[in-house]
């Protein structure tokens, strides 16, 4: 189905970023001839100086900036469907908007194509947060390899949304070692790719 080496490595970034608390920030550079440094000094400015700069083209980084589902701002505006969220974000200035998912997909396809649509008119970036029931590295067979279904609605829903990344939390690596988190985490990866094909979506 894929190489097994891409899934090690796919497993271990995870994996890594979820021991050590890192997460993933949404920045892309435009230029692969920057060096640590200058890329370095990009990321330590605070968002919304990244975000001025984007706008007044002053810099090669490709930031986005939004919630992550619907804040108390969004219904204090008299707001209450997600489908009106896309026009919001942009009517405060910013340009992204994480559809949270974390407790299960409940919207339905129309629902979800509608938000799809709403991004696209006002140029919103969409990604798609899975539910925290996924746990790549799980010591439960059965409860691992639902992960599996679990990504695969994702990526369904994340196309109806129009997003072009799914956000995954691998679970916890809390009582078995790393080594053998990474290599479960490889397994259930593995199976998914077979699972779901290739797709342009990103896994993140």
């Amino acid at each position: 189905c894929v190489n097994k080496k891409t899934v090690a490595f796919f497993a271990a970034v995870l994996l890594f970023s979820v021991l050590f608390n890192f997460c993933a920030t949404g920045l892309s550079f435009g230029s692969t001839e920057w060096d640590t440094d200058e890329r370095l000094i990009i990321l330590q400015m605070p968002p919304e100086k990244i975000y001025e700069k984007k706008r007044n083209g002053e810099s090669q980084v490709s930031a986005y900036f939004g919630p992550g589902g619907n804040s108390d701002a969004f219904r204090e505006a008299g707001l209450k469907s997600t489908v009106d969220a896309p026009a919001w974000v942009k009517s405060i200035g910013l340009d992204a908007y994480e559809y949270e998912a974390g407790n299960g997909i409940s919207a339905s396809p129309a629902i979800l194509s509608a938000i799809g649509a709403a991004a696209k008119v006002n140029g919103i970036k969409m990604s798609f947060h899975t539910p925290y029931f996924i746990s790549l590295s799980g010591v439960d067979p059965e409860k691992r390899l639902k992960s599996i279904v679990y990504i695969r609605d994702s990526l369904h829903a994340a196309r109806l949304l129009g997003a072009k990344t799914i956000v995954i939390h691998t679970g916890s690596a809390a009582k078995i070692t790393r080594r053998e988190a990474v290599e479960l985490a490889k397994d259930t990866l593995y199976r998914t790719l077979c699972e779901v094909g290739d797709t342009p979506i990103h896994l993140g």
